[in-house]
């Protein structure tokens, strides 16, 4: 049986992850698609406002996916395995992300695998965050791990992001 408070703070370190992933593929990897006023796309004013929204569909996915790693692993899961579960998972919602945007939006097709694709790297960090974290005795070292890739990677992030403006 997995604790809830250790279910709790592992979610919250892979919905960061979450984030900060996202945050370097929207900033550097999809910035020129952001910065081409596609008409299915909202305009960045209303993006930026609607962030919000889209932080907690994250936060969805990643309790979603976290709540599935813990049937599947209940007591032998580990790094690995989280990494596995993490990009069959990842894989398939992105491929189910894709052709269902295809479907209805009149976006490059470029740009909607590039974004299917980050689904599937996210999803595949969420994974392996509940494997890293999910079943060790203690979790302290693992926590400042994790928490120094997402500072590292935000601050990527922003530098990157104000090397292209």
């Amino acid at each position: 049986m997995i604790a809830t408070g250790r279910f709790a703070a592992v979610s919250f370190m892979a919905w960061l992850l979450f984030l900060t992933i996202d945050f370097l593929a929207h900033a550097v990897l999809l910035n020129s698609f952001w910065a081409q006023d596609l008409p299915a796309l909202r305009s960045k004013n209303e993006l930026f406002r609607l962030i919000p929204f889209g932080y907690l569909s994250f936060l969805i996915l990643t309790l979603l996916f976290g709540w599935l790693y813990t049937r599947v692993f209940k007591t032998d899961g580990n790094a690995k395995k989280g990494l596995a579960f993490g990009a069959i998972c990842g894989g398939l919602l992105a491929l189910a992300i894709f052709l269902g945007w295809y479907s209805f939006l009149n976006l490059p097709p470029l740009f909607l695998f590039m974004a299917s694709l980050v689904y599937f790297v996210e999803i595949m960090g969420v994974g392996f965050v509940f494997g890293y974290l999910l079943h060790p005795g203690s979790i302290k070292k693992r926590i400042l791990a994790i928490t120094s890739f997402i500072v590292f990677g935000f601050l990527l992030g922003i530098a990157l992001q104000n090397m292209t403006l």
